[in-house]
């Protein structure tokens, strides 16, 4: 019997640290079950619930809604061939539309009607902003960006806006859950505006089930959407202290935009790729600075 528990264990914490969206989703859901039904679901039950929230969560993101595609490429138009048959052969089902032209051609076509624009070259005045560069003879890094880009995702750059060095708050010194959490919404105050009192939502939150995810990390926030904008406060906690029956260290305190569930589910997922990097978490535990933070969390999503 012992076993079988700590083999339950395992698997909760093991959907926590990998769909901490769904794992949330869950604890949400058996919250309102108990107000409706009077029945108070147990920490496995809930496990049971966020896989099939997981489940149902992958399946929308991995929808596939074809893009249409402008390449912009330095090459001479005989070479255009091998750019071409790269896309074609691994995004296939991701392009509905594909075409390929030099900078010069860049007047005669409406760079708003493409969903995607690439180039293999940045440092000409007609390139839009938001072309991602690529090489000419594409690698396995390019490829994954790539594929981030045609399914929507977030370059790094984009995503580390959430991240501010004004929210970023170092080593702190707090000896428990509540007074982390006072301190962090005390900063979020500083740089946004909320609907209801910050701190007594997020305690809420609490109360319906540990926001510890493991790996030292914590991510609390708001029991709803009561945020005029995204923001996330970052803390590191000179030492790691107990955060519901997990230890914490790490801490984000994650306020989304009400109404935005893409930054929510984008926010859960970056930080899902960040604790399953174990060296990268340490690092920034022990370095403690925004520099270091940045730079690793850039590293694992761009």
């Amino acid at each position: 019997l012992e076993s079988q528990m700590q083999l339950q264990n395992t698997m909760i914490q093991d959907i926590q640290a990998n769909y901490p969206l769904a794992y949330d989703v869950a604890v949400i859901a058996a919250s309102y079950i108990s107000e409706q039904k009077h029945y108070q679901l147990s920490s496995d039950e809930v496990g049971y619930l966020a896989v099939h929230f997981s489940l149902s969560l992958s399946k929308k993101e991995n929808k596939i809604n074809p893009k249409k595609v402008l390449i912009i490429c330095n090459a001479r138009r005989g070479d255009y061939l091998m750019i071409q048959h790269t896309f074609l052969k691994e995004f296939n089902e991701m392009i509905s539309d594909l075409e390929i032209i030099n900078a010069l051609e860049i007047p005669q076509y409406n760079l708003d009607d493409y969903d995607c624009i690439f180039a293999t070259f940045l440092n000409h005045p007609l390139i839009p902003k938001r072309a991602l560069r690529i090489n000419f003879f594409i690698d396995q890094k390019d490829i994954q960006r790539i594929k981030n880009s045609l399914q929507g995702q977030s370059e790094a750059g984009e995503l580390l806006k959430y991240f501010k060095e004004e929210c970023f708050m170092g080593m702190i010194d707090a000896k428990n859950q509540k007074e982390v959490i006072q301190l962090m919404c005390e900063v979020a105050n500083k740089y946004n505006e909320f609907e209801e009192d910050l701190f007594q939502s997020c305690i809420r939150r609490e109360e319906l089930g540990s926001t510890a995810y493991g790996q030292l990390i914590a991510l609390p926030h708001p029991d709803h959407l009561i945020s005029q904008k995204t923001i996330v406060i970052t803390a590191i906690l000179d030492k790691p202290i107990v955060w519901s029956k997990q230890k914490a260290q790490l801490i984000f305190l994650i306020c989304v935009e009400k109404g935005n569930q893409k930054d929510l589910r984008v926010l859960f997922e970056c930080i899902s790729k960040f604790m399953m990097d174990q060296q990268s978490v340490q690092d920034v535990i022990c370095r403690g600075d925004y520099q270091t933070f940045t730079k690793n969390l850039g590293k694992l999503i761009g």
